[in-house]
């Protein structure tokens, strides 16, 4: 993930959310990569992020690097009332249901004009288990 960020563009001034952050697997490398203040995270799991915080960023990188986090199952992109360079939804799409992905995308579409959402998901192209 963070190498097909950069090989899009990604730059340290860059604003990145996080969507889905889990304990921080992408979080690792982005906030490190990243000025400070510039990652964000929504998840709605606080301990997993909490765990990350612990164990793999730690409590001096995370003083430096002022992540900010959204604890929630809204979905609202625009609640952190800042425009996204970049957002990555790994593992995420292909975990929700129709009206989800919809408030998610209209929600990115709304709040980041000039962003550009990476997410992984189901190809319907492709033959199902049954063929």
């Amino acid at each position: 993930t963070f190498q097909t960020l950069l090989a899009a563009g990604l730059q340290p001034s860059h604003r990145l959310l996080d969507f889905g952050c889990g304990s921080l697997r992408n979080g690792y490398w982005l906030m490190r990569f990243l000025d400070s203040g510039n990652y964000y995270g929504i998840e709605p799991v606080e301990i997993g992020v909490r765990a990350g915080l612990k164990h793999l960023i730690g409590p001096e990188l995370e003083a430096f690097k002022k992540p900010t986090f959204r604890f929630t199952t809204d979905n609202d992109i625009s609640a952190f009332g800042v425009p996204f360079d970049y957002v990555v939804a790994r593992s995420i799409l292909s975990h929700t249901c129709p009206g989800m992905l919809h408030q998610i995308l209209e929600s990115f579409a709304r709040s980041c004009p000039n962003g550009v959402f990476y997410g992984s998901y189901w190809r319907l192209d492709l033959p199902g288990p049954d063929s």
